[in-house]
């Protein structure tokens, strides 16, 4: 989250789709974990870290698992957002892919 900078295109993962496409309104920042999250999260910290987005919510949904043929040879090695079947990985939030 630290590394993430105002105009950083953010793509964004829900069940199994690319729901959303968003561009990063800021750079990350430390906040306060939300009221509104209530329970959830019990054994997170209190304070985490907050970027402002503007999403775009997409019409026609993007399934990654369709084009994993293609999409396989730019996931990094490391901290990839899919498995090399397409299936998504739960443990990862926020990861970098870099241009090709």
């Amino acid at each position: 989250m630290r590394e993430v900078a105002p105009g950083d295109l953010i793509l964004s993962f829900v069940d199994t789709r690319i729901a959303a496409i968003g561009i990063a309104a800021s750079y990350g920042y430390q906040c306060p974990k939300p009221k509104e999250f209530g329970e959830t999260g019990a054994y997170w910290d209190n304070v985490g870290w907050k970027v402002r987005v503007n999403f775009q919510r997409l019409q026609n949904q993007v399934r990654p698992k369709d084009h994993i043929g293609l999409l396989r040879p730019l996931l990094p090695e490391r901290y990839a957002p899919l498995q090399v079947d397409g299936n998504g990985i739960q443990s990862i939030y926020l990861t970098e892919l870099t241009q090709s």
